[in-house]
């Protein structure tokens, strides 16, 4: 594999939990696992994006990791903010299509 330059972690987030407890008659606190993986990150051109999106409003971040991760999570932020991942490159898994959540903070 080529040697790739890290710029930035992501952070892939699995929330558990949250749910109504009937036992205690109150609701249980998610528990959260977080994982940071060294990616590079760069934004997709305008062009681009309107081919695959048909729009070109939207920001779409690409996150390219070393390799597949295929651990599950809910959730994937970087610095903080959260990401929605719109899709996984179909040639190689380990490209992230990215795209900044409209709330984008935890």
């Amino acid at each position: 594999m080529h040697d790739m330059k890290s710029n930035a972690r992501l952070n892939f987030v699995l929330e558990t939990g949250g749910t109504y407890n009937p036992k205690t008659g109150k609701r249980e606190a998610p528990t959260r696992q977080e994982k940071f993986v060294p990616c590079h990150l760069s934004t997709m051109g305008v062009e681009r994006t309107k081919q695959l999106y048909g729009e070109s409003s939207r920001v779409i971040t690409i996150a390219r990791l070393l390799r597949p991760y295929n651990t599950p999570y809910t959730s994937v932020e970087v610095n903080g903010e959260k990401y929605k991942v719109r899709r996984v490159s179909s040639y190689n898994k380990a490209v992230l299509f990215l795209e900044r959540m409209a709330d984008g903070k935890n």
